[in-house]
């Protein structure tokens, strides 16, 4: 595909126009094919090509001699040089139609616009012609309009009487075609331009709009129509109003070229490769054929006339890596654009993707004159010099120019450079960021600062924090580094975390400053996204503290572009983090849940355990703890109980142990049981013996 917005060579062949996009601007370039000179225009800042015509304009009978002398005056080092061939670049020009609704005419003779066109369009222009000193446009909104170059008015305004037209040809002068052109939607319209009526239809069978018209150089009674995105390519006679022949390329038509006894025509297709046809103008049967039979349809289609010559350009073949491999066969270059010589076509190509290079090669053959009947396949290595100068005193080899394809893009949304419209209505409309933020429903927070130390920088480097004693310290360091622009000082002092000395230094921050410290923010924070925590409360602090004096800044969003980008990117990822959050705080609960459960079965596992143990031990509920063969009292009677049962214990102990004495050869069997009883042990229940208050024992 071509990285050119529209390019073509002037009818002679001898100069190749094209319009070049650099950065947010169009710069139009006539490169000559024979010395290669070149000329060069930059459009304005918003101002970009929409269509594109050279060619040679011819002074009418009625033009002055002053006109004349003066054009001789002003031409160039460049047409002089070209001898024979440079009186005709004298008067070689490039109408540029743009998007404003303005035809910029462009002398590369005098490397300057020698006219800009206003008035009659509105819209962008879609096409651009021209025939002698009259000029032809035609916008999107099929609005036609001529111009007089000399007087840079247009002369005829109207409208299209057919609807969807965009492009227009103008015919030569003649009485038979006086004061007509031809327009083209998906069809072509001869019109009438003082009746501004249709004369006639010619349908060509498009089914995509018609892109390019070429008038016959030897019969003004034809003309060829093709669309960019068909392979046809229609012969159309103007007097019997209907296609005389059908030429087929290999693929889609991009450009065509006639040689100038119309015995050949050229052709360049989408894949790149270069077509020639023999006597396009030639009848053939697959013109008319019958509408309502489809069998003669598909047999015109097979009769259509196919190219004789295929020409196609690549880069050199890469041998085999290693032995036994194959060998890769170089990519194809596209060719922009061809004319024909006699006997040779030009091609040109482009290199460093903006340079293009011219070759000759022939189509005839030195034997018969006849068109050659082959596929002719060339190889041509990459020219890595190709558009430096090696005159005037600038060196191949010194350090190249700012080339496009080095150049790095960090942020796609950079407004800085863009024109912004003052609509109230649409600022009503967009959201703002605190809106889209409220549209969340996200709580309220406030983020944990970094206890780290030392933070890396945008390198992977520590940087560590200078220590100050006072915010007024602070702050003064932080105004040189924004003033010298260190980034080293600036990193430093950004990695403190401490909010209150945050605030004190960002309020006794010098306010012209606050834009450029809030820039620097927001390439930190582009360049380090993890670091966007910690630096967001700087940005809290500097809009709070010099917020009245951002808001008195012209064209604040152009100016705070790059941070805005930033926090739009940073706002459209936040529903996917919230979203992430709530899956985890789900996981985190299921996880909680089920270490509950597994909690609580072990509690009940242990309990039957301890209850299992349990039922294997007998307690005795009414039990008495004997200690020397006495029994104890309860260790919790009150105090008086005490004294009476130390009172009472006096006189019964003596009775009983007179009884015991008494008793004791007749209960040998007794004091065998009391003696088996340890000191402390419970008794029984089964034995059936029940405890006394006097201490002493019976079944």
């Amino acid at each position: 595909m071509s990285t050119l917005v529209s390019s073509s060579f002037d009818p002679a062949g001898q100069s190749f126009s094209s319009v070049v996009p650099s950065l947010d601007l169009h710069k139009v370039q006539v490169h000559e094919v024979s010395n290669q000179n070149s000329a060069e225009v930059i459009l304005d800042k918003g101002v970009t090509a929409q269509s594109l015509w050279c060619g040679n304009l011819s002074t009418t009978a009625g033009s002055n001699s002053n006109s004349k002398q003066r054009k001789k005056r002003k031409r160039s080092s460049m047409v002089k040089e070209a001898g024979a061939a440079g009186a005709n670049m004298a008067d070689l020009v490039v109408a540029v139609g743009t998007n404003k609704g303005s035809i910029i005419v462009f002398s590369p003779a005098q490397s300057s616009i020698v006219a800009s066109l206003e008035g009659a369009h509105s819209v962008p222009v879609s096409s651009v012609a021209c025939v002698q000193d009259n000029l032809w446009s035609c916008d999107r909104n099929g609005t036609i309009a001529q111009w007089n170059v000399d007087g840079t008015k247009a002369i005829n305004v109207f409208q299209s009487p057919e609807k969807n037209v965009h492009l227009v040809q103008p015919l030569p002068s003649s009485p038979e075609f006086a004061n007509q052109v031809l327009v083209a939607s998906t069809s072509v319209h001869l019109v009438d331009t003082v009746q501004k009526s249709v004369v006639k239809s010619f349908p060509g069978g498009f089914a995509h709009p018609v892109s390019l018209i070429r008038l016959s150089n030897t019969n003004p009674d034809l003309f060829l129509a093709a669309s960019n995105s068909e392979r046809n390519i229609s012969v159309i006679s103007i007097s019997q109003g209907k296609v005389i022949s059908i030429l087929t390329a290999l693929s889609e038509v991009q450009s065509v070229a006639l040689s100038a006894d119309d015995s050949c025509l050229a052709v360049t297709t989408e894949d790149g490769t270069v077509e020639l046809f023999a006597d396009p103008f030639k009848a053939n049967a697959s013109a008319s054929p019958n509408k309502n039979s489809a069998k003669a349809k598909a047999k015109a289609a097979a009769m259509a006339s196919k190219s004789v010559l295929q020409f196609k350009l690549f880069r050199p073949s890469t041998g085999p890596s290693k032995k036994g491999g194959a060998v890769i066969k170089g990519s194809q270059v596209f060719i922009e654009g061809v004319s024909l010589d006699e006997g040779h076509f030009t091609v040109s190509w482009l290199e460093n993707a903006i340079v293009p290079v011219f070759e000759k090669f022939p189509y005839r053959s030195e034997d018969n004159g006849q068109i050659l009947n082959d596929t002719i396949v060339v190889e041509r290595a990459p020219r890595t010099n190709a558009g430096v100068k090696d005159l005037n005193g600038v060196d191949p080899a010194a350090v190249s120019k700012y080339n496009e394809g080095n150049a790095t893009v960090t942020s796609g949304k950079n407004l800085k450079n863009v024109e912004v419209e003052e609509d109230e209505e649409d600022e009503e409309e967009e959201s703002t960021l605190a809106d889209q933020l409220n549209a969340l429903d996200v709580a309220n927070g406030t983020a944990k600062g970094s206890s780290r130390s030392e933070v890396d920088d945008v390198n992977g480097s520590a940087v560590k924090p200078l220590e100050f004693s006072t915010p007024g310290t602070f702050t003064t360091i932080l105004n040189q580094a924004l003033r010298t622009n260190d980034n080293a000082l600036l990193d430093s002092c950004l990695v403190h975390r401490d909010v209150e000395m945050i605030k004190l230094s960002v309020q006794k921050l010098d306010s012209a400053l606050a834009v450029r410290l809030l820039e620097r923010l927001a390439e930190k924070i582009a360049r380090s996204p993890n670091q966007a925590g910690p630096l967001n409360v700087w940005i809290k602090w500097v809009m709070i503290a010099h917020g009245g004096y951002l808001v008195t800044i012209p064209d604040l969003v152009k100016t705070l572009s790059s941070l805005h980008s930033t926090l739009s990117d940073r706002v459209s990822t936040l529903p996917r983090l919230l979203a992430l959050q709530g899956r985890l705080q789900m996981l985190n609960s299921q996880m909680e849940f089920r270490r509950d459960v597994l909690t609580s079965r072990r509690q009940v596992d242990d309990e039957d355990d301890e209850e299992e143990d349990e039922e294997e031990v007998e307690y005795v509920e009414d039990g008495a703890y004997i200690a020397n063969g006495e029994e104890e009292d309860d260790f919790e009677d009150s105090d008086e109980d005490e004294e009476e049962d130390e009172e009472d214990s006096d006189v019964d102990g003596g009775q009983s142990f007179i009884s015991l004495e008494a008793e004791e050869d007749d209960d040998d069997e007794e004091e065998e049981d009391a003696s088996d009883l340890e000191v402390g042990e419970p008794m029984s229940e089964d034995e059936d013996v029940l405890p006394r208050s006097n201490g002493k024992a019976r079944k």
